[in-house]
């Protein structure tokens, strides 16, 4: 037998209701346990194509679910998910009376949550503290990661549970802006970013609010744009993927490199590097360059300097041009 959590929504933010029976039963609902305020913390705006990449657009769409009491493990990553316009989990639990519950949780858009290979996640009741170890963050495995933990620990009321989550990866772009102006368009392929870490172990505790920590980092990697190419003009800049990377300080440079051609003239393979960039969780970061004539060997007019006007009719005109 289940039982569904019926769904409401609030403004800028998807929020899951206590519980209401579907069918007629002799346990009271407030012997369920009940998930209630689910939302993201500080939301991205609706509408970004990172929103739609990465299920954001309309909230949460599922969360996975940590609870325990000191003696027993009540919820161990399950899955409370969206079904018909509710809010349902499967195999309802009840409260206990005297207990005292901690709870954290982790949503994905995977629907059987982290991968294997993506990392391991699991609840420390003592500390109130939830872990994923080895999570991965590369190139093929792009999720936007959140986490939250309870802001109460429950005894004896049997209150909902309420999450605040937080997006726990940073991200990343890059805009190539042209000074050639736009009746030369210049076209960027073989886009790669390399030398960031894609693994490390995180931590997720309760303390005065969810603290966050990323330790651990290996698997240096690159990042490569999707698609074939990108057009960059004057007026149109190029705007690369955006690309979902663990929180880290890089001691050292991170490169980015690619190929640039303009037409009727030979293409040319660049290299940019960024200097121990430092990135936080829940930030976006948009680094932008401009691609000059210098840059693709086109020759290119700087602003001219004025002299004042002078008549020395002795004087032969001339110039130098590098």
């Amino acid at each position: 037998m289940k039982k569904a959590i019926i769904a409401a929504l609030s403004v800028g933010a998807m929020v899951l209701a206590g519980c209401t029976k579907t069918e007629v039963t002799d346990i009271p609902d407030s012997r369920y346990i009940g998930f209630d305020n689910a939302f993201i913390g500080n939301p991205t705006k609706a509408g970004l194509p990172v929103d739609e990449q990465f299920g954001a657009k309309n909230g949460i769409s599922q969360f996975f679910v940590f609870g325990n009491t000191a003696s027993e493990v009540v919820f161990d990553e399950v899955r409370v998910y969206e079904s018909n316009d509710q809010w349902v989990y499967d195999e309802l639990k009840q409260w206990a009376n005297g207990q005292t519950y901690k709870f954290a949780a982790y949503s994905v858009t995977d629907a059987n949550g982290l991968p294997a290979e993506n990392g391991t996640a699991a609840f420390d009741y003592v500390n109130h503290q939830l872990t994923i170890t080895d999570y991965t963050s590369n190139n093929t495995y792009q999720r936007d990661l959140l986490v939250a933990t309870s802001a109460q620990t429950l005894n004896p009321a049997n209150e909902p549970v309420a999450f605040t989550f937080k997006h726990a990866l940073s991200m990343i772009k890059f805009t190539f802006q042209s000074s050639l102006g736009d009746d030369n368009p210049i076209t960027i392929t073989n886009f790669k970013v390399a030398g960031i870490n894609t693994k490390a172990n995180l931590s997720v505790e309760q303390d005065a609010g969810t603290k966050i920590e990323w330790t651990g980092f290996s698997e240096a990697s690159a990042f490569t744009d999707s698609r074939e190419s990108m057009e960059a003009t004057t007026t149109t800049p190029a705007v690369s993927e955006e690309f979902v990377v663990i929180p880290q300080s890089v001691t050292g440079n991170v490169t980015v490199t690619f190929h640039v051609e303009i037409d009727g003239l030979q293409g040319k393979d660049l290299t940019a590097t960024i200097e121990n960039p430092a990135w936080e969780y829940g930030k976006r970061y948009n680094y932008v360059a401009t691609i000059t004539g210098t840059d693709v060997d086109v020759i290119e007019f700087a602003d001219p300097i004025v002299d004042d006007w002078t008549d020395d009719a002795n004087s032969p005109i001339s110039e130098d041009i590098d």
